[in-house]
């Protein structure tokens, strides 16, 4: 953001010339060759513009159409901006008392190209090529005098295009139909900005407030707030901002989801795929800090589960990692059991009868998508029907490995426990299930999850299984 700042501290300073130049009745296409010079100059990069009209009271006012900006040498795209107009209006009566007051700064259809290259040279650096900023002494920074004061007006974008290519995630992001106003009276007082673009066809409403914008673009911190409304999300987050190290601190962040798989559609690849959950909503203090997002006294709903916790987020490796310690309420297990609802019949095989299994192939992919160590205390859960008491529910998921465990729960009069592995690593998944119970009633447990009616009477039971395969059959 600095960087961005002194570029339009540069064009500024350009019309500052110009108005000496005008001053002396120079011709137009002086003005223009100066124009030029000045960003060389400063830039290193290339400034053309088809025609500049230019005012000198009681304003100074510049327009220039149809601008071009180079990129730099080693980008292979040749513009690094094109605009149809930009349109700059300065007070003269501050500019004898070295101040430069901007009193309008419109870009109108900008189409802007950023790039960071594979071995980590930008293209909006301009070190390189600032050949004023090499011959400052040390009372001067970035090329702008020390004391020269900057007060800055109304600064709006309209109709622009940002594409944004990182070489080395090979990564690229397009924002189309920008629009954007800022809010920033000088360099040193908080900025607002209101605005919207469309990404991957969406229409996204954003604003930001930072109290210290410059010590943000300069390493340091600045509290502020930011905000995402679209048709499927609703996010906020509010606290103390950087750049490097604690990205933030003493936050606070909420969001709410419409539609859980058409966010992950429209984020993805655009196919819109079942998730587990549908509405997600949440609130919860937080903090961003070596690539993880910690979220304290979290309130997360999901659908119509409800938990409260702590939930963290590392973001930096080859998969996201959570790591969670939640209270939640009562739990049906079954939306958790992949394939078809547990509670149906299975569909016959050809030639067979509806007694065999289902050789329809399980979609283990999920168990690879993330890495994630959970502890649930539970209010109870429900499985086929049958109501368990609260227990505590723990799983570790790493690589596609996941064991999921209940600790003893009350079921049918007596107690219950399990333990589930399945590991989808391997190209052909393999799975472990054990049971544990004590004095339970056995006709209810027994017609319920072995279609077997013949038996009653209280049981014990140790039950061990393992299986390999990537369907029931």
């Amino acid at each position: 953001m600095k960087k961005l700042v002194i570029t339009v501290l540069v064009l500024a300073l350009i019309l500052f010339g110009g108005l000496f130049v005008a001053a002396k009745m120079a011709p137009i296409d002086r003005i223009k060759a100066e124009a030029v010079t000045q960003v060389k100059n400063h830039t290193g990069r290339d400034l053309a513009f088809a025609d500049a009209a230019i005012s000198f009271w009681p304003s100074i006012g510049v327009k220039l159409k149809d601008v071009t900006f180079s990129n730099a040498d080693w980008s292979p795209e040749k513009t690094m901006a094109s605009l149809q107009n930009i349109d700059v209006e300065l007070a003269v009566m501050p500019l004898l008392k070295k101040q430069i007051e901007i009193k309008r700064f419109v870009l109108d259809t900008p189409v802007i190209y950023l790039e960071k290259a594979a071995d980590g040279r930008m293209n909006w650096d301009f070190n390189k090529g600032d050949k004023a900023a090499e011959k400052t002494d040390s009372k001067s920074s970035g090329g702008m005098p020390q004391d020269l004061g900057v007060k800055l007006g109304a600064f709006e974008i309209k109709k622009g295009k940002l594409t944004y290519v990182d070489r080395q995630k090979d990564q690229t992001t397009v924002l189309d139909e920008v629009d954007v106003k800022i809010d920033m009276p000088d360099l040193s007082s908080p900025v607002k900005l209101d605005g919207a673009v469309t990404y991957k066809g969406k229409r996204v409403n954003l604003a930001l407030g930072l109290e210290k914008p410059l010590d943000l673009g300069g390493g340091k911190s600045s509290p502020g707030s930011l905000s995402v409304k679209s048709d499927v999300v609703n996010a906020g987050i509010t606290g103390t901002f950087a750049t490097t190290g604690a990205m933030l601190s003493n936050g606070d962040i909420s969001a709410e989801i419409s539609s859980l798989s058409q966010l992950a559609a429209w984020l993805g690849d655009g196919k819109a795929e079942k998730t587990p959950f549908e509405k997600v909503s949440f609130k919860s203090k937080a903090s961003v800090a070596n690539e993880t997002l910690k979220l304290d006294g979290a309130a997360l709903n999901l659908d119509e589960i409800a938990a409260k916790g702590d939930v963290s987020l590392g973001y930096g490796g080859d998969k996201p990692s959570i790591t969670a310690r939640l209270s939640i309420n009562k739990l049906n297990l079954d939306r958790f059991m992949g394939g078809t609802d547990a509670t149906a019949k299975a569909t016959p095989a050809k030639g067979g009868t509806s007694d065999e299994w289902d050789a329809t192939p399980i979609d283990f992919s999920g168990l690879k998508a993330v890495n994630a160590d959970v502890v649930l205390d539970t209010e109870g859960f429900s499985l086929k029907g049958v109501d368990v008491g609260p227990s505590k529910l723990t799983a570790k998921l790493d690589d596609g490995n996941l064991n999921a465990s209940s600790s003893e729960a009350t079921l049918f009069g007596g107690k219950f426990s399990s333990n589930v592995t399945v590991n989808a690593a391997p190209t052909t998944p393999s799975l472990a299930f054990q049971f544990k119970m004590n004095d339970v009633e056995a006709k209810p447990v027994l017609t319920t999850f072995a279609d077997f009616s013949k038996l009653s009477g209280k049981v014990d039971a140790n039950i061990d299984v393992t299986a390999s395969g990537n369907n029931q059959k």
